[in-house]
């Protein structure tokens, strides 16, 4: 990795917040679980949920409200996001492979460096 990629993570991280890595289980240094109970728990309080580096491949997030969310870094393989509202929530880096996108809202998303659910990476 480069250090100019680091540095660009970085402000991207102190920009959006850090994930709490005492409330959720680690899985490695990177990556977090969650359980869709507690995802739910998060998306209903009003405020958006800091997501990034967590693993919700698979996850069910049809018509999720994720207006601002930090997605940063964030595993969405195979998640089922049809119709849910991501605008302005930062994507940067994150897993979209297989992941359904019908009717999404992605305005003011910034997907760079984000796997699309074809494989692609987003420039």
């Amino acid at each position: 990795m480069h250090i100019s990629t680091i540095n660009r993570e970085e402000k991207i991280i102190e920009a959006v917040g850090k994930p709490d890595l005492e409330k959720y289980p680690t899985t490695d240094d990177k990556t977090m679980e969650i359980t869709q109970e507690k995802l739910r728990e998060l998306l209903n309080r009003g405020t958006p949920p800091n997501l990034s580096y967590m693993d919700l491949s698979g996850a069910d997030l049809k018509g999720a409200n994720l207006r601002k969310a930090n997605l940063f870094k964030a595993n969405l393989e195979g998640a089922d996001l049809s119709g849910a509202r991501l605008t302005d929530a930062p994507l940067y880096k994150a897993n979209l492979l297989n992941a359904n996108l019908d009717d999404v809202d992605l305005s003011g998303v910034n997907l760079k460096g984000t796997t699309m659910p074809d494989g692609t990476i987003h420039e």
